[in-house]
């Protein structure tokens, strides 16, 4: 166990050091710092694997939809992070009470396959379009929906479904690292290089 030990140590410094001298390349480069830190997040295993990822996010974040749907994500990610565990806890339709949270189940569910595929064959620039798709129905669940209810069962429904929503953001990158900070209109998620 411990030559076991001893090789994962081993691994995780020689990944480490790789990373750290590719985000040294990338800086070199003028390429966004706050993208290599979102996508090295998720842990890709492999160069060519992150070069897709952080190509995919790079284009994502210059989308107008780009910044809503990463403020989404972190209210989201900020909800789930003060909520109780949700290990055994799974979304169950007939909980849903409001059309609004109807609606995003229904899309979510049907979301999660095409999204997994996409994930699967590393077509991210493709998975982070179909993100996309649930912005409208996210913003319409929290102006009309609200989650941290008192009936528990009934919330902890509602975190189930968000969290699935954040695992399907959390695929290839963790968008929090794109959040500028700054809502004024001269702000941007690809301010800082």
């Amino acid at each position: 166990k411990d030559i076991i030990k001893n090789k994962n140590e081993i691994v995780a410094k020689v990944l480490d050091f790789i990373y750290e001298r590719l985000r040294s390349l990338y800086s070199e480069q003028n390429k966004n710092i706050n993208v290599f830190r979102a996508v090295l997040a998720s842990t890709p295993t492999n160069l060519l694997d992150f070069t897709k990822r952080f190509d995919a996010v790079d284009a994502f974040i210059q989308l107008p939809e780009a910044s809503d749907l990463v403020e989404i994500y972190k209210r989201i990610r900020n909800i789930l992070d003060k909520a109780p565990s949700l290990d055994n806890i799974k979304f169950n339709i007939s909980l849903a009470q409001e059309p609004a949270e109807q609606n995003l189940s229904a899309l979510v569910k049907k979301e999660i396959k095409i999204i997994t595929q996409l994930y699967q064959h590393q077509e991210y620039s493709e998975l982070l379009q179909e993100l996309i798709k649930l912005k409208p129905p996210l913003s319409v669940f929290f102006e009309k929906v609200m989650v941290m209810v008192e009936d528990e069962k009934l919330r902890n429904n509602r975190l189930a479904l968000l969290k699935s929503i954040q695992n399907l953001f959390s695929l290839i990158a963790d968008l929090s690292y794109l959040v500028s900070g700054n809502k004024n209109k001269g702000s941007s998620l690809y301010n800082i290089h």
